[in-house]
This record gives structure tokens, sequence and C-alpha cells, in this order.
């Protein structure tokens, strides 16, 4: 499934019309329209924008790729009971097995991956999150490689902190990329190509419990010999 379709399968799924989903992102119907028939792509911002409009994970809508599904193993088919061997269940074993439904229920709702679900650790997430900016973004060439290494440094260090670059080539108008950093305990560094002339705008996502913030990082320009970039944080 290419972009173009799962912009209208989301859209769809919402009860959106294009004017609807134009008024919610703050732009025209007719680039709503583009967007669904590939005839245009949104940049990252408006990419991030769509993701909150319409409810999807950011890999999903730019990439196409799902979070994979535990498999489960089908049951057996029980044989078919005799209807004459039938009797009706008498009422306290009825009223187990709702209670056990619903202590299931309740299990899966509040520890969710073996662990019990902490509203106030959700909100010190959130709160840790909001405090976090950037302090400092270095570009540097990778010597020997048609590539180039960015680190970020943040202002704070939540433990278990994540960040993801979302990346655009604006000179041949490719479809945003992402790329995880890896933390070295200070920096959190990636490498992206260097190919014979880019332009590259990139935003960082960091994720903390649950919990996204987004961030302008830098425009990079360059080629195999020269490269350049400019911070767009503030």
């Amino acid at each position: 499934m290419e972009f173009k379709d799962r912009v209208f399968q989301a859209r769809k799924a919402k009860g959106m019309s294009q004017e609807d989903l134009a008024e919610a992102m703050g732009v025209s119907r007719q680039a709503v329209s583009k967007w669904e028939t590939g005839e245009a792509m949104p940049d990252v911002e408006k990419l991030i924008a769509l993701c909150h409009v319409l409810d999807l994970d950011m890999e999903y809508l730019a990439l196409g790729k799902k979070k994979e599904a535990t498999e489960e193993k089908p049951l057996e088919e029980a044989p078919a009971a005799d209807p004459k061997k039938q009797k009706k269940k008498p009422w306290p074993y009825l009223l187990i097995a709702a209670l056990c439904v619903a202590v299931g229920i309740l299990i899966g709702v509040l520890i969710p991956s073996g662990q019990v679900y902490d509203p106030q650790q959700a909100v010190n997430h959130h709160a840790l999150l909001e405090s976090v900016n950037v302090s400092d973004v270095v570009v540097t060439p990778v010597i020997g490689e048609d590539a180039f290494e960015i680190a970020v440094l943040p202002s704070t260090l939540p433990e278990g902190m994540e960040i993801t670059l979302f990346w655009e080539d604006l000179h041949c108008h490719s479809q945003p990329q992402s790329i995880s950093c890896t933390f070295d305990g200070t920096y959190y560094r990636c490498q992206l190509p260097r190919d014979n002339k880019f332009q590259y705008r990139i935003i960082a996502v960091a994720s903390l419990g649950g919990f996204q913030k987004q961030f302008p990082l830098v425009f990079v320009d360059g080629d195999h010999h020269f490269l350049s970039y400019t911070c767009l944080w503030d």
C-alpha cells in the first residue's frame, strides 16, 4: 500500500472529508487531494501533524511499517456437542465465568506488557519530555565514506528517552525517511548518506513513555566534496 492509499484509508476511517482534513491541517483541500492522488508529498512537519490528526504511527504513515503483532496459535476445534446432552449451567458458574472475563480485561488494560500502569509515572514522563530541548547539533563528514554524522545534544537526558530523525531530500523531493539515533552517554548520533547533491531538512522526534516531542533540527546542504548546515532549533 502506497502513502496516498494510507492517507485516504485513514481519513475515511476517521469519517472526515478532504475539506475536514484540510481544515484540521491548516492547508487547502487541493493539497490533501494531491497527497491522496500521489501528485505531492507533505513535508516532515505536515507529516507529523497528519499523524496526530489521523491517530497514526509515524513509521506506518511515512514508511508503511506496522508494529509486529504477536502470532497466536489457532485453537483446535472442539467436537460438536450433542444437543440432547446439553444442560443449562447453574448461575454460580456463569457468575464465576463473567468475573474471570472482567479480571482478564482489567489486567489487559492496567498491565500492558507485564507492567502495572502508573498514572503518576505517565505524568512524570510527559513533564520530563516537555523539559527537553536541543542544546547543540554537530554535523561532520565521515572520512572514507559517502556519509556524514549528526550528533544531537539534548538539554536534559531523561532515562529511557529515544530520538529518531525524520529527513527529506528537498533537492529530489524524496519521501521522508526515518533513522534511529544511538546514545553514547552524552550525544545521540546517527549517519545519513552524502549523495551527489542533496538538501536535507531534518526533524528530531524524542520519545519517552509513550509521549513524543518534535524539534526542527537542521538543514544540511552538500555533495561529495562540500558540506554545510544551518541549525533550525531555537
